[in-house]
C-alpha cells in the first residue's frame, strides 16, 4: 500500500554547503552499500497539483524502517545551476557553495513498503503559469542526497538535468494540453513583444517580434514553427517577426506556434497605428507687414516638413484651399490671407491652430494669437511731415490713407498690432500733424484695438511741436500693452499744452509699459488721461529738460489728467499730484549725472575721465541736445577707442537734463544726464577730512575760478546720527574766501538729513562761507542744530544768494553772548529767495525779545521775497518781507 506525507519544507532562501558538512563526496561508511540503493529517477515532470512546479524524483530502495536503522535521518534533492549559470541562480567556486535563490525547494515524500520516492519541486513563486522567463532554458542538475544522524552526507552517483523549457516542449510533444503547459510552451517558444502604438512611416523604429527569454533549449528531433499573421491593414508583417506600420488605423498580429507539426498554439496582440504627430508652438502670426515702399501686404508662414504630400490644410478648423498655400519640395508656405478669417476681435486673444496633414505626418502649430498687422520698422509708425503714419493706419482699416475721408466716414484705428523687435528712430522727430486730442497715429476717432509691445521697445526719437503725440486717441476698451519707450523727449512750440507725449486723450487701458523719458517743457511725457483710463503695473521715469526746470507751471511734465495706477511706480523730478495719479508710487528722482571731478584716493579732488559710450560700428556723430529742436553738434569733442566713444563735455558743465546722443553705422545710443563739475554723495564731501585742507571738498570746488562750477548732490544724506559739517568755509568777505556768482549747488530735489553746524569758540564759520550771487537750488535741509561757537550757519556775512526751492529746518545755536548768530545766516540787500520754507526753532533758554536767530540784515536794504516763508518763534529784520509765522503754525500745519 503507497502513503504519501510531507517531509519538509524549505525557506525562500536555500543554501546547501558542498564543502562543509555536505562533503562534495560520498564518505566510506559501515553503510556502503547506501549508493546502490539512492538514485535520482530519470526524466522530469511539471507538477500540477499543490506546490506547482518544476519537479525532480530523488529515490531510495529502502523502507521507512530500514532507513531508521541505518541511521539515516533525512532524504532529498539538492538543485543547482548545471553550468554555474548567473543570474538569480548563482554558483560560488571558491566555498564550494549551491543557491536555490527566491525560489524554494519543498520535499515531498512517497514511501512503500520496500521504497522511498522523495518528490523535490523548483516552485513557480508567482501567478500560475508565470515563471521567471529567466528560468524557462536554465538547466537545473538535481541529485540524490541522505543525511545521517552523525550529519554526514552521501550523494547519489547519478545525476538529471533538466530546463523548464525542455520539460513544458516534451510535454506539449506527448499531447499535453493543460493551460499551465500550454502557457510555458508558449512563453517558452515566442512572447511577441509587439508595441501597443506604431507611427506611419516610422521605418527607424519598425519593432521586431522578440524571442521571450533565451533560444529553446536545442532537442534532437523536436521542430519549432511559427507563422506570422495580421488582421487588418495598418500594419504588415514579415516571416521573421518585423512588424511594419502602413498607414491609420488598428491591427491584429499573430503568431502561430507548432511543435513537430503538432496542435498549433497562437498567441495575438492588437497594435494602432497613427500619423506622426509634431506640436509647434509660436507666439503670434502676424497676418499683415509693411513692404520697403511702405505698402502693407499680406505675411506668409513657412514650415519645413518631412514628407511633402500635403493632403489636407486647416486654420482654426476650417479649410484652407489649395490656393492659399504652396507646397515646394519639403517647405510649405501658407498666405496671409489665408488667416484672414481668424483675425478678428472674438479671436485676438484665443490660441489658433494651424493643422497640417499629409500621407505620413501630422502638423500642428499652435498660434497664441493670431495678429492683424506686425509692426518691425520706424516706418510703420512715422513717415516724416505727413497727415498720418501709412502702414500702421492702413493695417487697421485706413485703406486710402485720407484722413478727411476717413473722418467723414467714422472709421476708426482698429486690429491687433504686435511690436516684432525694437525699433531705433535715431532721435529723429515724429510729428503727425493733427488736431488736439486726435493726434498721433491712431486719427481723428482713435484706436480701438490692442497694441501688443512683446516688452519690445521704440527707442530714441522726439516728440515735437503743437497738436503731436505718438499713438493720438485711445478709445474706452482699447489696450496697450508689454512695451517699452526709451530715450525720447518731448516738447511743444509753446510752454504749456501742445504736445500730448505718448497717449493724447487715453480713455482707454494701459499697462506693463516702461517709460524713460526727458520733458523740454510742461508738455507731459505720458500723454492726458481721462473718463476711465489705467496705467497699470508700469514703470515710469521722467527727467526735466532746461526749459522745464524754468517752466512755471512744470508738474505738467509726467501727465494731465487722472488715471488708476495701480502696481504703477513713477520716478520723476517733478512733483506728481497723486490724487491724478490713483494708486501710483511715486518716488522723487533725481536723474543722471555726470560729473568732470571726482575725489582720488588720498581725499582731494582730480578730474574724471571723459563721458564714454560703449557703441558698435564706426562713430558717426555725436550730438547734444539741450532741447528737442536745440541740438549741438559735438562730434569734434568725441574720440573713438575700439568699442568705446569718449566724449569731452567740460564746455556744458552745469546744462540740466541734457541728451548725448551717439550715433554709430550700426546704433544710436542715447544718455540724459545733468553735467556737474562734482557729485556730492556722502557726508565726507562736506567736512573737512585732512589737515592740509582749508575747505570741504565740495566747497574747494565752488571756490574755484573756472566759471560755472556746478555741484550736485548725487543722493540724500541721511544720517543715523548727528554729523558736524566742519566746512572750513569762512564768514566774512576776504578775496578767495568767496564763492563767485558762477557757483551752482544744486540739490536736484535731496536731502541732507542730521546736522550740526560746525562753530569754533575762536573763529567764526560758516556752511558756504561768504557767497556773492551764487545759485542755491532744489535741497532740503533737515534736523539741524546750530553750533555752540561763532557761527553764522549756512552764509557768512554780508551774503548775496539765490535761493530756489531751498527748505531748511533746525534749532538755533546756543552762543549767547552773540546776539546776531543765526542759523540760517547773514543776508545783504543784494539775495534773492524763491519759493522757499525755513523752519528755526529756539534752543530751550533764549530770550526771543533780544535774540536774532533765524537769519540777519546786514546792510538794511528791504528785499522782498514774498513767495517765502519761515516759521520762527525768533525776531527776524523788518526789511525783509518774507511771510512769517510761528512754530505753533507750522506744528500745527504738519500734525
Amino acid at each position: 500500500m503507497r502513503k504519501m506525507k510531507k517531509i519538509a519544507l524549505a525557506t525562500a532562501l536555500t543554501t546547501i554547503a558542498l564543502g562543509g558538512g555536505i562533503l562534495a563526496t560520498n564518505s566510506v561508511s559501515a553503510q556502503s552499500d547506501i549508493l546502490d540503493k539512492l538514485s535520482m529517477e530519470a526524466g522530469m515532470s511539471i507538477r500540477m497539483g499543490n506546490p506547482e512546479g518544476l519537479r525532480f524524483t530523488a529515490k531510495i530502495a529502502m523502507s521507512e524502517s530500514e532507513m531508521t536503522s541505518a541511521g539515516i535521518k533525512e532524504v532529498g534533492t539538492i538543485l543547482m545551476p548545471a553550468d554555474k549559470v548567473n543570474g538569480t541562480l548563482e554558483y560560488n567556486e571558491k566555498n564550494g557553495t549551491a543557491e536555490a535563490l527566491l525560489i524554494p525547494t519543498e520535499k515531498y515524500a512517497q514511501s512503500t513498503e520496500d521504497a522511498c520516492t522523495w518528490y523535490s519541486v523548483l516552485v513557480n513563486n508567482g501567478e500560475t503559469g508565470k515563471f521567471p522567463v529567466e528560468f524557462y532554458n536554465t538547466p537545473i542538475m538535481g541529485r540524490a542526497y541522505v543525511k545521517y544522524s552523525d550529519g554526514t552526507y552521501k550523494y547519489s552517483e547519478n545525476t538529471v538535468t533538466r530546463s523548464i523549457g525542455y520539460v513544458a516542449t516534451m510535454e506539449t510533444l506527448n499531447g499535453g494540453t493543460s493551460s499551465v503547459i500550454t502557457s510555458i510552451a508558449d512563453a517558452t517558444i515566442r512572447e511577441i513583444a509587439v508595441k501597443d502604438n506604431y507611427l506611419v512611416g516610422d521605418t527607424a523604429q519598425q519593432a521586431q517580434v522578440q524571442f521571450g527569454g533565451q533560444a529553446i533549449e536545442a532537442i534532437e528531433g523536436v521542430t519549432v514553427s511559427v507563422v506570422w499573421s495580421v488582421e487588418g491593414d495598418a500594419v504588415s508583417v514579415s516571416q521573421d517577426g518585423v512588424v511594419t506600420p502602413v498607414k491609420e488605423g488598428n491591427a491584429t498580429v499573430s503568431a502561430t506556434v507548432s511543435v513537430n507539426g503538432g496542435t498549433p498554439t497562437t498567441v495575438s496582440k492588437s497594435v494602432s497605428v497613427a500619423l506622426r504627430t509634431t506640436e509647434v508652438s509660436e507666439t503670434y502670426f502676424a497676418v499683415r507687414r509693411s513692404d520697403d515702399n511702405g505698402n502693407v501686404v499680406f505675411n506668409d508662414y513657412t514650415y519645413t516638413l518631412t514628407d511633402s504630400n500635403v493632403t489636407s490644410l486647416t486654420i482654426g478648423g476650417n479649410e484652407v484651399a489649395t490656393s492659399d498655400y504652396v507646397v515646394d519640395g519639403n517647405t510649405l508656405t501658407v498666405k496671409g490671407n489665408a488667416f484672414t478669417g481668424v483675425d478678428t476681435q472674438a479671436n485676438w486673444y484665443k490660441a489658433q491652430d494651424l493643422v497640417v496633414m499629409t500621407a505620413t505626418e501630422k502638423v500642428k502649430v499652435t498660434f497664441g494669437k493670431i495678429a492683424t498687422f506686425g509692426v518691425t520698422k520706424a516706418s510703420d509708425i512715422n513717415v516724416g511731415n505727413v497727415a498720418l503714419a501709412a502702414p500702421l493706419m492702413k493695417a487697421g482699416g485706413w485703406e486710402d490713407g485720407a484722413r478727411t475721408k476717413d473722418v467723414q466716414n467714422g472709421k476708426s484705428w482698429t486690429g491687433y498690432f504686435i511690436l516684432e523687435n525694437d525699433i531705433d528712430f535715431g532721435f529723429e522727430i515724429i510729428k503727425h500733424n493733427a488736431s488736439c486730442e486726435n493726434t498721433g497715429v491712431a486719427g481723428a476717432t482713435g484706436f480701438t484695438g490692442v497694441f501688443e509691445g512683446q516688452n519690445y521697445a521704440f527707442k530714441n526719437f522726439c516728440l515735437y511741436d503743437d497738436n503731436n503725440s505718438f499713438f493720438g486717441r485711445i478709445v474706452g476698451g482699447a489696450v496697450v500693452e508689454n512695451v517699452k519707450f526709451i530715450n525720447f523727449r518731448t516738447t511743444g512750440s509753446s510752454r504749456w499744452h501742445s504736445n500730448f507725449g505718448l497717449f493724447d486723450g487715453c480713455y482707454g487701458n494701459v499697462r506693463n509699459i516702461y517709460v524713460e523719458a526727458v520733458a523740454d517743457d510742461t508738455s507731459p511725457v505720458l500723454g492726458v488721461f481721462k473718463g476711465d483710463a489705467t496705467l497699470t503695473n508700469s514703470t515710469i521715469k521722467v527727467d526735466c529738460g532746461a526749459l522745464a526746470y524754468n517752466a512755471e507751471n512744470a508738474g505738467n511734465g509726467v501727465f494731465k489728467g487722472s488715471a488708476d495706477m495701480t502696481g504703477t511706480t513713477i520716478y520723476t523730478t517733478y512733483p506728481v499730484d497723486t490724487a491724478q495719479a490713483k494708486k501710483a508710487t511715486v518716488v522723487r528722482w533725481a536723474g543722471d549725472y555726470y560729473t568732470t571731478k571726482v575725489d582720488a584716493e588720498d581725499g582731494s579732488i582730480k578730474d574724471n575721465d571723459a563721458f564714454a559710450v560703449q557703441v558698435e560700428g564706426a562713430l558717426q556723430s555725436v550730438k547734444l541736445y539741450e532741447s528737442v529742436n536745440s541740438a549741438t553738434d559735438i562730434t569734434a569733442k568725441a574720440t573713438q577707442n575700439g568699442n568705446t566713444v569718449s566724449v569731452n563735455v567740460n564746455d556744458y558743465i552745469g546744462k540740466k537734463g541734457v541728451t548725448i546722443v551717439v550715433k554709430t553705422d550700426k546704433e544710436t545710443k542715447a544718455k540724459t544726464l545733468d553735467i556737474a563739475t562734482y557729485a556730492v554723495d556722502d557726508m565726507s564731501d562736506m567736512t573737512i577730512t585732512g589737515t592740509s585742507l582749508t575747505k570741504a571738498r565740495f566747497l574747494q570746488v565752488l571756490h574755484e575760478t573756472a566759471v560755472n562750477n556746478y555741484v550736485i548732490l548725487a543722493n540724500d544724506i541721511l544720517c543715523e546720527t548727528m554729523q558736524t559739517m566742519q566746512t572750513g568755509g569762512g564768514c566774512a568777505q576776504a578775496g578767495t574766501s568767496v564763492v563767485k556768482n558762477s557757483a551752482t549747488f544744486d540739490g536736484r530735489g535731496l536731502m541732507v538729513d542730521n546736522i550740526q553746524l560746525y562753530a569754533n569758540i575762536g573763529a567764526w564759520s560758516s556752511i558756504f562761507g561768504y557767497v556773492d550771487g551764487m545759485n542755491i537750488n532744489d535741497v532740503s535741509f533737515t534736523n539741524v542744530k546750530g553750533g555752540t561757537g561763532y557761527s553764522y550757519g549756512f552764509f557768512g556775512h554780508k551774503s548775496n544768494v539765490i535761493l530756489t526751492n531751498v527748505f531748511i529746518e533746525g534749532t538755533a545755536g546756543t552762543k549767547s553772548s552773540k546776539d546776531h548768530t543765526a542759523l540760517l545766516g547773514s543776508f545783504a540787500g543784494y539775495c534773492n529767495f524763491i519759493n522757499c520754507t525755513f523752519v528755526v526753532r529756539t534752543h530751550t533758554g533764549d530770550d526771543v525779545s533780544t535774540l536774532q536767530r533765524a537769519l540777519r540784515s546786514t546792510d538794511g536794504r528791504t528785499c522782498d521775497f514774498s513767495t517765502t516763508k519761515i516759521y520762527t518763534d525768533y525776531d527776524t529784520p523788518t526789511n525783509f518781507t518774507m511771510q512769517k509765522y510761528s512754530i505753533a503754525e507750522w506744528d500745527a500745519l504738519n500734525s
